[in-house]
C-alpha cells in the first residue's frame, strides 16, 4: 500500500508542475504573439510617418520627427522578441531575419506599401510555425513529464494488481501452499 500511495502522491506532484510548466508557456506565446503585432503594426506607422515626412519636404513643409521615438519601440521590442527566441533552432532564426527584412523595407520611402505589407505577412507567417509548436507541446504537456506520468501509471497498475493478486491468493484461494508463498 505503501507503494501505491506513493505512486499517487508523486503523480499529483509531476501533473501538478506539468500544469505550471504549461502555464508558463502559456505566457510566452501570449507575449511572443503581442510583441510581434505591436511590432508589425509600428513598422507599419513607420513607413507610413516615413512617406508622410517625404511627402511634407516635397511641399516644403516641416515635421516634427516622431520616427525617431517609433525606431525607439521598434528596437526594444525587436530585443524583447529576439531574447524570447532560441536561436538555436532555425524557425527563430528564419523569424528573426523577417523582422529585419520588415523593418528595413518599412524604414524606406522607395519601398511600395505593398512589399511592406507582404513583409508583414511573412513575419506573421513565421511567428505562427513558432507558436503551433509551442500550442503542441501545451496541449501534449512537457516529454519528461509525459514519460513520468506513463510509468507512475504503470507503477500505480502494477502495485494495485499485485495486491489484487495477494489479497484473492489469501482470501478466495482455497490452497495454503499459495497463501503461504504470497506472505
Amino acid at each position: 500500500m505503501g507503494v501505491i500511495a506513493a505512486s499517487a502522491g508523486t503523480l499529483a506532484a509531476v501533473v501538478a508542475k506539468d500544469a505550471k510548466v504549461s502555464e508558463f508557456r502559456q505566457q510566452w506565446i501570449d507575449a511572443l504573439r503581442n510583441d510581434v503585432s505591436e511590432y508589425c503594426s509600428l513598422s507599419v506607422g513607420l513607413y507610413n510617418e516615413n512617406m508622410r515626412a517625404r511627402a511634407a519636404l516635397g511641399a516644403g513643409m516641416s515635421l516634427t520627427p516622431t520616427s525617431s521615438e517609433l525606431v525607439m519601440k521598434l528596437n526594444t521590442l525587436g530585443y524583447r522578441i529576439r531574447l524570447r527566441l532560441d536561436m538555436q533552432k532555425p524557425e527563430s532564426r528564419v523569424l528573426v531575419e523577417a523582422l529585419d527584412e520588415l523593418v528595413e523595407h518599412a524604414s524606406h520611402t522607395k519601398q511600395m506599401f505593398h512589399e511592406v505589407n507582404a513583409c508583414v505577412l511573412t513575419v506573421l507567417n513565421r511567428t505562427a510555425v513558432i507558436l503551433d509548436k509551442a500550442w503542441k507541446k501545451v496541449r501534449r504537456g512537457e516529454t519528461r513529464f509525459r514519460w513520468a506520468f506513463w510509468i507512475l501509471i504503470f507503477i500505480l497498475g502494477g502495485s494495485i494488481s499485485l495486491a489484487v493478486v495477494r489479497w484473492i491468493a489469501l482470501h478466495l484461494y482455497p490452497l495454503s501452499l499459495c497463501a503461504d508463498l504470497l506472505r
